[in-house]
């Protein structure tokens, strides 16, 4: 396979993890929206299945997809994979095409255009080293591999608690449960690890900003249970 079409697929698995991160994105953010209702309200403050039904769904769902996110299986499209290709490919994420995403198109004619080409180069320069070093002339893989570890690391009870407690039943007690903020942690640096990756492949600076167009939360300002 030629170093452009690798790339480019790369590039389009980035599309498909965009939609799965945006879809975990906006279910802790819906979660936590609606903690503050409850929060906000003294009157449905109360014991009840209902709201272990909601930790509940929200956490198992999102565990799975932080699983699948680092799931290696080269039959899936997830983070961790795309980090293993590159991690066995660096060579093809040259920096020289890293800096012509900065300076492709700049014009060069008068001295004020120079002088913004020349800053536009020096920002690749900087921002290169979080991909290795620029004298290498490409990605270091060794940069890429500590990526992957870190994010096996942080995530590591997540991982155990979906594999032994959600996809399956371990038969052997478990008792190591990932809290809420272990979940937000290990979500946080997934999305931060591919905004990593967004930036070497695209030369963007990415962002999600969760900001729902519609109001969702107008379910709540009826009635669920009308009296007889």
């Amino acid at each position: 396979m030629k170093t452009d079409s690798r790339i480019q697929k790369w590039i389009t698995w980035l599309g498909v993890i965009e939609s799965e991160m945006y879809e975990l994105l906006m279910l802790r953010y819906v979660f936590w929206e609606v903690q503050k209702i409850i929060k906000a309200n003294p009157k449905i403050q109360m014991d009840g299945y209902f709201y272990e039904w909601l930790g509940l769904s929200y956490s198992k769902t999102a565990c799975i997809g932080v699983r699948r996110q680092l799931d290696p299986d080269p039959r899936g499209i997830t983070l961790a994979r795309l980090l293993a290709e590159i991690q066995q490919s660096s060579i093809a994420l040259t920096y020289s095409r890293f800096e012509s995403m900065y300076t492709d198109g700049q014009p060069k004619h008068t001295q004020h255009q120079k002088m913004l080409y020349d800053l536009q180069k020096q920002q690749a320069q900087r921002d290169f080293k979080q991909f290795g070093s620029r004298r290498k002339g490409h990605v270091d893989a060794s940069f890429v591999c500590n990526d992957l570890i870190r994010l096996n690391m942080a995530c590591d009870s997540i991982l155990r608690y979906a594999h032994k407690r959600i996809a399956h039943r371990d038969k052997k007690k478990f008792t190591q449960f990932p809290t809420f903020n272990d979940l937000d942690k290990a979500i946080d640096l997934l999305f931060t690890v591919y905004k990593k990756y967004v930036h070497l492949l695209r030369g963007v600076q990415y962002d999600i900003t969760i900001a729902p167009q519609w109001d969702w939360k107008e379910v709540f300002t009826v009635p669920w249970i009308n009296e007889p």
